[in-house]
């Protein structure tokens, strides 16, 4: 897992798209569960990122502090726009997906996904029109699925592939909880274009990963470009790595 220069190689047509679990920026491997938004929002600051797509953020739970919305914060810290998506209540507090932009968020939509067992943690789809500037736009959607429930995996990729159909978004990001040549991903391929550039990127864990679940794919109809696109640890902030995508329009 070699990682990419990002500092000097970004040129003024693309745009810099990070997408990470964070585990509640709560280092997975530290039992003192230290939370950590300084350590990601040095890199997205550092490495110039446009925009972040986030998965298992914490806004004012027990765990974080009552007090911590941690997709704003990060926001504050970054001088960046963002959006929430929130799939459960957890520890008195909201638990989900986030995205978050340099540029202004126009439009936001927040999807529901489906699920065979009623006991399982719910999931959905988060997308953000972005307003790019000179007449540019691009849709963003990010997502965390089952992680118990291959039923459930397969039900919320058909619903994420319909709803791309019907909405038209450019950019899919997240953890699928799913590889490569699993019937869920596969049912991506009917909508997204899975890159053979970047399948071998491994995501998890985060030391000595051999697993890719962690995905940025685009469109087939899209007229997104991924350049580049590269995943490496963070100092075990998550159990998952980052990964970075530099695209064109």
């Amino acid at each position: 897992m070699g990682r990419i220069n990002y500092q000097s190689i970004k040129k003024k047509s693309e745009v810099r798209v990070l997408n990470y679990n964070v585990h509640h920026f709560a280092a997975a491997y530290d039992s003192y569960h230290k939370i950590d938004l300084n350590s990601l929002a040095a890199v997205i600051l550092r490495d110039e990122v446009d925009i972040v797509t986030l998965q298992e953020v914490d806004v004012h739970t027990m765990r974080s502090g009552q007090y911590l919305n941690q997709v704003k914060v990060l926001a504050e810290k970054t001088g960046m726009f963002y959006a929430f998506g929130k799939t459960i209540d957890y520890e008195g507090g909201d638990y989900g997906i986030a995205i978050l932009s340099k540029f202004p968020i126009v439009e936001q939509h927040f999807y529901k996904l489906p699920f065979v067992d009623n006991k399982e943690e719910k999931r959905g789809l988060l997308v953000c029109k972005i307003d790019l500037g000179e007449a540019q736009m691009i849709n963003i959607g990010t997502t965390h699925l089952s992680s118990s429930n291959e039923q459930s995996r397969l039900l919320q990729t058909k619903r994420i592939a319909e709803l791309q159909r019907e909405s038209a978004f450019d950019f899919l990001t997240g953890d699928l909880n799913a590889e490569i040549n699993s019937k869920p991903v596969e049912q991506l391929r009917v909508t997204f274009d899975l890159d053979n550039r970047f399948m071998n990127q491994m995501t998890i864990p985060a030391y000595k990963s051999d697993k890719k679940i962690d995905f940025m794919i685009r469109s087939i109809n899209s007229t997104i470009k991924i350049i580049r696109q590269d995943t490496y640890q963070m100092n075990a902030l998550s159990d998952h790595n980052l990964m970075i995508s530099d695209i064109t329009l």
